[in-house]
């Protein structure tokens, strides 16, 4: 019986079944100690975001606790696969391994910097979110546009200030890493961004400004223009009462459409869109155009119904109809004039309007009036002869 033992535990110490056992149990111990340490670590840092997966500390937090058990289990692999007497599979998982652990301090900085960016990033996304809070940014742009979903303004303004900061933060963590390929182009694209960043903030400076300085000169101009009656005017000259969008309203929009114009042009200028700032300017001439023919025509329109109202009492409806007609025809004319829409053919077209005109009341006069012509002439000739003798 004693022999029959040592015989047993020759062949079980000749073969290779110690290491596969131990190989498997340090599997088993590894997976269970990696997986406690990434769970661990995921925990540590929900409770770093209030226990909430779905922020970003937790998301983050899950993705470090996998990284971390995953390393840990191909640690354990190695190690297994080694004392299992393996060496056709574990030396390739070493020397991967010895490639990341001389990789791992570049791994390191760039967590650095990821954590730093992140602080960075919450801080200015909570002082940009406390700010347009206080300042009630939300409810004004509702108020203003009509639209209640703008009141989640602030919110949406410090997400965009939060990921703008983080992706300042990339280059370093991608230069941290020591990936070339791209670094460079990114780092290219940062050295632009940087360099025009001080003309769009100048821009956006001046768009603001604007914003502000027009409100205020449009409330001031729309209540002058009430104050002075021009509501009035322009009621009477079209000859019906606007009760919404009264016209003192529209002369303080007008207003601020200017200084938002002139703001645009001082962006462009400041963005270096020369081609952008040309093509303001030329809307801006013809809309200045456009207001001076629209101001024309009003005036014109008003002047025939005050000439209309002056004669009724002196002269035939037919005489006073030629008359506003004439004048509503010069005001038209002058105001397209002044658009140059059509430009010759609308002067060519005016006086062949007007020489038609004109030849026919004059051949009306000559034929119609051919008897009253002869005992006018006759008359003037008789008064001559009597003049003589």
């Amino acid at each position: 019986m004693h022999g029959f033992f040592q015989s047993l535990w020759r062949m079980l110490s000749g073969s290779n079944l110690p290491g596969i056992i131990g190989g498997i149990v340090i599997l088993l111990v590894g997976w269970a100690v990696a997986a406690w340490i990434g769970r661990r670590i995921a925990k540590c840092m929900q409770l770093c975001g209030h226990e909430d997966e779905t922020c970003s500390c937790g998301r983050a937090g899950v993705i470090i606790g996998r990284v971390v058990y995953y390393l840990l289990l191909l640690m354990v692999l190695t190690w297994a696969l080694s004392v299992m007497s393996m060496e056709f599979a574990a030396g390739p998982l070493r020397e991967f391994l010895a490639v990341l652990a001389g990789y791992l301090p570049h791994i390191a900085g760039a967590v650095i910097l990821a954590v730093i960016a992140w602080v960075v990033a919450g801080i200015a996304r909570n002082i940009v979110r406390k700010i347009l809070y206080h300042w009630h940014t939300g409810e004004k742009l509702a108020a203003h546009t009509g639209k209640p979903e703008h009141t989640s303004a602030p919110e949406t303004a410090a997400q965009v200030v939060y990921y703008v900061v983080y992706l300042f933060f990339i280059p370093a963590i991608l230069n941290a890493l020591q990936i070339r390929g791209i670094t460079e182009p990114l780092g290219d694209m940062f050295e632009k961004i940087l360099f025009y960043l001080p003309n769009l903030l100048a821009a956006v400076l001046v768009i603001l400004i604007a914003m502000l300085v027009g409100t205020f000169a449009a409330g001031i101009a729309a209540k002058a223009a009430s104050a002075l009656g021009f509501d009035r005017f322009v009621n009477k000259a079209l000859g019906r009462e606007i009760t919404v969008n009264t016209p003192a309203v529209i002369v303080g929009k007008l207003v601020f459409l200017t200084v938002m114009v002139f703001a645009v042009l001082m962006a462009c200028e400041a963005l270096q869109l020369t081609r952008m700032a040309e093509l303001v300017m030329i809307f801006a001439v013809f809309g200045g155009n456009l207001l001076l023919s629209a101001i024309v025509m009003l005036i014109g329109f008003r002047l025939a119904e005050f000439t209309a109202e002056l004669l009724r009492e002196k002269c035939s409806p037919l005489a006073i109809g030629i008359l506003r007609a004439v004048i509503i025809f010069f005001t038209v004319a002058l105001a397209l004039s002044n658009l140059d829409i059509g430009g010759t053919v609308v002067m060519i077209g005016f006086a062949m309007i007007l020489g038609t005109a004109c030849l026919a009341a004059a051949i009306a006069f000559g034929i119609g009036g051919r008897e009253a012509a002869a005992r006018y002439l006759d008359e003037r000739t008789k008064c001559q002869h009597k003049a003589q003798d």
